[in-house]
């Protein structure tokens, strides 16, 4: 019977631990490339999938475990920017940082009497009023944030992407989950604004 895992600790023990990309770049020695007999190829190639393990897992699998030869060849089946980011992170054993404490927000800024501070352009002499001063950003940039978050939702989306196509291959492993939340910022904010 298959020992089930969630897929970020079964990613984990195939990046991490198996280092399967080693394996796999001494197999292909072009590096980390998508192989031409994965599961994607096989669908555009034939309109359907082919439930046998790839020719490029049996391969790898010589070297390590097989269910880490087909985590490896799945993840790479990936678009490029979530099996960077899926193969990042299970390499590390860790999760993209969605910035917790969210954006920042734009403060005016105020001189000591506490009306909006002015600018000149003899500032000892406060001749030459040219404006207002800009306001100032304090805590995190929200572009920042929002790419951050970006990142987060394509590395959890690819999780659950994951988990058909390696049951669909794996025999020693079960890929549950992911336990991970989703947009876990959602759940922060209607926590904040509750009465």
């Amino acid at each position: 019977m298959p020992k089930a895992m969630d897929v970020e600790d079964l990613l984990i023990w195939a990046f991490r631990d198996q280092k399967i990309e080693a394996v796999a770049a001494r197999l292909m020695p072009s590096g980390l490339s998508a192989s031409p007999e994965s599961n994607l190829a096989q669908i555009l190639a034939l309109g359907c999938r082919v439930q046998t393990s790839s020719a490029g897992a049996m391969h790898m699998a010589v070297q390590c475990h097989e269910d880490a030869a087909v985590i490896y060849d799945a993840v790479m089946a990936l678009p490029s920017d979530a099996w960077v980011l899926v193969i990042k992170h299970a390499r590390n054993a860790t999760r993209p940082d969605w910035i917790e404490e969210g954006p920042g927000r734009w403060i005016d800024q105020v001189d000591r009497n506490g009306h909006p501070k002015k600018l000149y352009i003899d500032s000892d002499a406060k001749k030459g009023f040219i404006g207002y001063a800009p306001p100032v950003l304090e805590g995190v940039d929200p572009v920042e944030v929002e790419e951050a978050r970006r990142a987060y939702d394509v590395w959890r989306y690819a999780l659950v992407d994951l988990v058909p196509l390696l049951n669909a291959e794996m025999v020693d492993h079960e890929a549950i989950g992911p336990e991970v939340a989703a947009r876990p910022w959602e759940k922060k904010e209607r926590v904040l604004t509750a009465p």
